[in-house]
């Protein structure tokens, strides 16, 4: 039987009021707000950003030029005022591992690493209170977070992903709005580009697409899509997912693609989704969510060709070895080349040795359907 469960009051692990102490002790901070955007300085300060010069252009702030440095003594580096505001998002939008609760509930410093430094500093950015933590009683640790008058309930990874979100949203909302005009005929051809590795054609197709399918999503004209509509569109996310994500754009192929996911809940179009997001997870080194969304992948359908190889790699990176190893066997049966699969093998045999080698001379292996 597990231990009572214990709430923990954070209000000393909070910072509800450290944005307006900076904005009270900075000279020109407001300045730098009006030019920049009040909550991108907050993104800058926890991304640990120092924003040393900019060259406002008065015509249009999409031409601002902001200079800024990593930490104290990183080299200076300067963008325009949209590509600044993007890198900060992607910076503040990558999952981190999520531990073990600490053994001392007692000792703020550790309840905020557990938490999440970054989330907790956002969190007042966008007026939530994270108000307690809740641990132990036989059930995963929880937080209740506050809303103006509402409040709930939910998980730590909840609660960052929340965070996340809210962080994505207003880097779209801080986007030039584009003439809204989504012409689905031209999905074949950029399918087809990104299939020769023309990923710039890709994204010159349907990178306009991005934030007017944001907002149409949340709108009764949106809602009222037919089926094969709204699959079509969630299939041109995942093409432009792809295509950021070879370019190595991580974070915005993670928000397109979680964009798709909310376009269709359910068949083949939305495990192809999350097999996309299973595989930016692992590239980004998350290989405990990964393995959640490539089974998720699997049981909408994607096909497991497609899924097998990766998940095996993520199992390796757990020390599942032997999980892997199924994994890998199934993916051989189904024809995937032996190359393909050789390291991870390789990998997961290394953990178990020869005990599995005996196992499989007295259990063959059963061929998989093709």
């Amino acid at each position: 039987m597990g231990a009572e469960r214990r709430v923990v009051n954070l209000r000393a692990a909070r910072a509800d009021d450290w944005f307006d102490k900076v904005a009270g002790s900075a000279p020109n901070f407001e300045q730098l707000c009006d030019a920049i955007g009040r909550k991108y300085v907050a993104f800058a300060l926890v991304a640990g950003v120092r924003i040393t010069a900019l060259a406002i252009d008065p015509r249009s702030s999409d031409n601002t030029q902001v200079t800024f440095a990593i930490g104290d003594h990183g080299d200076e580096h300067t963008m325009a005022l949209p590509d600044f505001r993007r890198a900060l998002t992607q910076a503040l939008v990558q999952p981190e591992e999520l531990g073990d609760p600490p053994s001392d509930l007692d000792n703020v410093e550790a309840v905020q690493r557990y938490v999440g430094v970054r989330y907790l500093l956002l969190a007042p950015i966008f007026g939530i209170v994270v108000h307690e933590l809740r641990v132990d009683g036989g059930m995963d640790p929880t937080l209740v977070i506050g809303l103006g008058t509402l409040a709930d309930e939910v998980s730590v990874e909840e609660f960052r992903e929340v965070i996340r979100e809210a962080v994505r949203r207003e880097e779209q909302a801080s986007r030039p709005q584009r003439p809204f005009a989504i012409d689905l005929g031209k999905i074949p051809e950029a399918e087809a580009a990104l299939r020769r590795g023309d990923h710039e054609l890709t994204l010159e197709i349907l990178e306009p697409w991005a934030g007017p399918l944001s907002m149409l999503l949340r709108t009764p004209q949106g809602q009222n899509l037919a089926p094969d509509a709204k699959s079509a569109l969630a299939r041109a996310l995942g093409l432009l997912g792809a295509a950021y994500a070879r370019k190595q754009e991580l974070g915005s192929a993670e928000e397109v693609l979680r964009l798709g996911v909310q376009w269709v809940q359910e068949g083949e179009v939305t495990g192809q989704l999350f097999a996309q997001l299973g595989e930016i997870s692992s590239m980004q080194g998350q290989h405990g969510q990964a393995i959640g969304l490539l089974r998720r992948a699997l049981a909408l359908g994607c096909p497991r060709e497609q899924v097998l190889p990766v998940l095996a790699e993520c199992f390796v990176e757990r020390g599942r070895a032997l999980a892997a190893l199924a994994c890998i066997e199934e993916a051989r049966a189904r024809g995937i080349p032996q190359d393909r699969l050789e390291r991870v093998q390789a990998a997961a045999l290394g953990r178990v040795g020869e005990a599995y080698h005996a196992f499989r001379s007295q259990v063959p292996l059963e061929r998989q359907p093709a």
